[in-house]
């Protein structure tokens, strides 16, 4: 049984690392998108823990809460000097699908600097935000895209096919835009 919404926004607020971290995923599991836990969410991104961060970008992908705050937030998160929080990012972005169209550009950069996390979750996350995406990532002058991936599992895939040497599958192909 969780705890009541006002007492997790709470919880959000403790010194306490395990208790900010218990109230930010048990705010993503509530049913109802809880528009008020947005801005305490958003400040966690920047928490000093980086579980926290993770957490947070987490939450924010299941919650949606509206808005642009949240996709220039969590695409910021991107740049993360932790892969754990990166990931996180991309991922909250792909389950925010063509709403986080914004986050474009960001996702392409991480697709092309890539050094703190494998590109294949943003990829995963362009394949979200759909058809608008596309002509984006297929002018990247690091990789092109004849159908962006549709799942987690086929990204990657995708990318242990790349780290191999291998043709990729998905409809990425390992080779520079022409």
């Amino acid at each position: 049984l969780l705890p009541a919404e006002g007492d997790l926004l709470e919880m959000l607020r403790d010194p306490h690392l395990e208790t900010r971290r218990y109230a930010v995923f048990a705010l993503g599991q509530l049913a109802a998108p809880v528009q008020r836990a947005m801005g305490p969410l958003l400040q966690l991104l920047m928490d000093g823990d980086a579980s926290i961060r993770e957490a947070a970008a987490y939450t924010l992908g299941r919650l949606k809460p509206g808005g642009s705050e949240p996709i220039d937030a969590l695409s910021k998160a991107l740049e993360d000097g932790n892969p754990d929080v990166a990931r996180a990012a991309a991922l909250a972005l792909a389950q925010w699908g063509p709403a986080a169209a914004r986050a474009i550009p960001d996702l392409l950069k991480a697709v092309q600097g890539g050094e703190t996390d494998p590109w294949q979750y943003p990829v995963y996350a362009l394949g979200r935000i759909g058809a608008e995406a596309v002509p984006a990532y297929g002018s990247s002058s690091r990789w092109q895209v004849s159908a962006v991936a549709a799942s987690p599992r086929s990204v990657a895939r995708s990318a242990r096919h790349a780290s191999s040497g291998s043709a990729m599958n998905g409809g990425i192909r390992d080779e520079p835009a022409s």
